[in-house]
């Protein structure tokens, strides 16, 4: 048989196929997802949520829920042997939404944002679980699939099919596309324990320690007294069958060596290598690829989750865009070329932490030794090398879709994703410009200059002043007041207008512009010529 398809399929329910689904089925797409398992996934997969993530989970509506269930990190230490060498604080920022890290299970994400579709858009988005895709065509003008389900076998075709089926991606070796990159053989158990402990929820490293000489040992807190640790093992000491036997060994004795001597129970165990390793192109005409299935990070640095999200957040407008004719289908090339560019900024930033977690040969494992007996003697100067680099965000700089600034002082960088801050509502309702932007193409203008042109029906207008609301009573669009330092955190002043792309990057900023200049930015996001 062959189901009617929808307007987009997705292989892979988990958070990059669901923020994917939530973020179409916000702009009135319908989606289909199928995923040969039988229900969430469980176990030891991603842990960090960033901050950059939840601004994106607060537009699909799903933050509130995921700050409830999280455990927010306050810094992260890092040991030589038993002597502390680094320690990094997160403090509250009050120009800031959410917080730098939070810790959050991926099957508690993926619990969320499942309820959160079926809570408010469950006409839009189907979920086919126990379905596998066992082959694809894709053609000029659709993808037809055929699934093997339940009921037997079924095809479907749709206009577009996302891929965020994963690290061992169908659709990708299906496409015949093969990952490019780098792979290290040094092993890493992942125990979770459920351990009851007052230690404060920061991302601990060991390097050298007595329970795991020579090796590492990394340990994060998780909500409901669960705590994680990812023990460093050498390939020649343990055969296959019994490594996690004898890594949950050690684990007994790390705890203990650093006193937490109360009860432990196994949650969870996995085994994993790291690999930075990316797919030469994110589009196969209508078939992309998102998250893991285009490209595998390793979890130094703790980007690898949080780079799928932003993929979805990315691929999500630009299709909604092009299925609802307000752009080109040359805006999908867009999202190869930019996502593509993110990844290798991240592998080069997780690659380094990499080669300082794991030294694969003998000469850097005798560098970092070095590095950590000049920081152990007091040599601070070299203590920015340990920082882990885990709240980054990626930006896109160099994309086609933006509009290169006349002045660096105008605005943020092109590129970039705006900065929060703090703002109130013209009824007085105090909170933050991250609950305002990154949903929809949006004008952000400053203060009480008009316009220069009318807009199109697609872009909103929001208008932030350092006065109050009274003398904009006629102002069209959204009327903000700045309650902290955005004209500061934004580099503006009074007459200039800023550009946001509805993945909250900045695409143009201009000072004083004509209708002109801001018509053909607009144009110019959308791939269109400019009218």
């Amino acid at each position: 048989m062959t189901a009617a398809g929808p307007d987009v399929l997705i292989v892979g329910a988990g958070p990059t196929g669901l923020v994917t689904a939530l973020g179409l089925a916000q702009r009135g797409i319908r989606c289909e997802i199928v995923d040969a398992d039988r229900g969430i996934a469980t176990g030891s997969r991603a842990l960090g949520i960033s901050r950059r993530t939840l601004q994106i989970l607060d537009t699909l509506g799903v933050s509130a829920a995921c700050l409830e269930k999280g455990v927010p990190w306050v810094g992260s230490r890092s040991y030589y042997r038993d002597q502390e060498v680094f320690y990094l604080e997160l403090p509250e920022e009050p120009d800031e939404a959410f917080p730098a890290m939070l810790n959050l299970a991926q099957e508690d994400v993926v619990r969320i944002l499942l309820e959160q579709i079926d809570k408010t858009v469950p006409d839009l988005v189907g979920i086919r679980w126990n379905t596998r895709l066992e082959s694809l065509q894709v053609t000029a003008d659709q993808v037809q699939v055929q699934l093997d389900t339940l009921d037997g076998p079924t095809k479907m075709t749709a206009p577009w099919l996302v891929a965020c089926d994963g690290a061992r991606s169908t659709v990708r070796e299906r496409l015949g596309i093969r990952l490019e990159g780098e792979s290290w053989n040094t092993r890493y158990v992942i125990v979770d324990v459920r351990l009851h402990s007052d230690h404060p929820a920061e991302r601990r490293a060991w390097f050298d320690p007595p329970s795991n000489p020579g090796s590492t040992v990394l340990m994060h807190r998780q909500p409901d007294d669960v705590w994680r640790l990812d023990y460093q093992v050498d390939d020649e000491e343990v055969d296959a069958d019994n490594l996690v036997s004898h890594v949950v060994t050690r684990v007994r004795e790390h705890l203990d060596h650093i006193g937490e001597t109360g009860p432990m129970e196994v949650v969870w165990t996995s085994t994993y290598r790291a690999r930075a390793l990316s797919a030469p192109t994110y589009r196969h005409g209508r078939a992309l690829l998102s998250g893991d299935a285009a490209h595998l990070i390793p979890i130094f640095g703790i980007r690898g989750l949080n780079s799928a999200v932003e993929d979805a957040n990315n691929l999500s407008w630009k299709i909604a865009a092009v299925i609802h004719d307000r752009a080109s289908d040359a805006l999908l090339d867009t999202y190869s070329t930019e996502r593509r560019a993110a990844a290798h900024t991240n592998l080069a930033l997780t690659t380094r932490a990499t080669l300082l977690m794991s030294p694969p040969t003998r000469g850097y494992e005798l560098l970092r030794r070095a590095l950590l007996g000049l920081v152990a003697e007091g040599h601070d100067e070299f203590c920015p090398l340990l920082n882990p680099r885990q709240t980054g965000t990626v930006g896109h700089p160099d994309s086609v879709l933006h509009t290169p600034s006349g002045s660096s002082e105008v605005g943020p960088g092109i590129g970039d994703v705006y900065p929060d801050a703090r703002v109130c509502t013209a009824e007085g309702e105090r909170g933050y410009l991250s609950s305002h932007l990154g949903r929809r193409t949006t004008l952000v203008v400053f203060a009480d200059v008009p316009m220069p042109m009318d807009v199109p029906f697609d872009v909103e207008v929001v208008t932030i002043t350092q006065k109050t609301r009274s003398h904009l009573e006629n102002r069209s669009g959204q009327v903000l007041v700045d309650a902290g330092n955005t004209y500061t955190r934004w580099k503006v002043q009074p007459g200039d207008v800023v550009l946001v792309r509805p993945d909250g990057h900045i695409a143009g900023a201009w000072r004083y512009p004509d209708a002109t200049a801001v018509a053909a930015g607009i144009a110019r996001l959308q791939r269109k010529e400019a009218p």
